[in-house]
């Protein structure tokens, strides 16, 4: 019986040993998929990151180029604004239309036209050079 326990005994630590080893096995292979997910991870974000340095100098590109544009505006508004009260200093600059837009509708409505000819335009231009 002494020699069956010991055979009883290495059987029994052969299975378990061979349970342990594939247990071994199963887990490094599950390691070495998990270490190539994160890999992929990094790769991934790493490609982010880079596509966002990207993006983000492409964008400060972009303000720069509308702040430039923006004081490029100013100044040319500025510019109109001088032109215009250094050519009709006693007007000040308006969006609003001329007067004489103004008159022109006025006698639009008077002679019944709702979109007035050029001829009736030139016409009203005479006389009003001549006021």
């Amino acid at each position: 019986m002494g020699c069956n326990n010991t055979s009883e005994f290495n059987q029994t630590g052969t299975a378990e040993t061979t349970d342990k080893d594939a247990e071994i096995q199963r887990l490094e292979k599950r390691v070495a998929e998990l270490e190539a997910t994160v890999q992929s991870f990094e790769s991934y974000i790493s490609h982010i990151e880079e596509t966002d340095g990207v993006v983000e100098r492409r964008a400060n590109v972009a303000l720069a180029a509308v702040d430039r544009l923006e004081k490029r505006v100013n100044t040319i508004e500025s510019e109109l604004e001088q032109d215009t009260q250094i050519t009709e200093p006693n007007q000040s600059y308006s969006t609003s239309p001329p007067q004489e837009d103004k008159t022109e509708s006025q006698f639009d409505a008077v002679l019944g036209n709702s979109g007035s000819s050029r001829e009736t335009a030139d016409i009203i231009k005479r006389i009003q050079g001549k006021l």
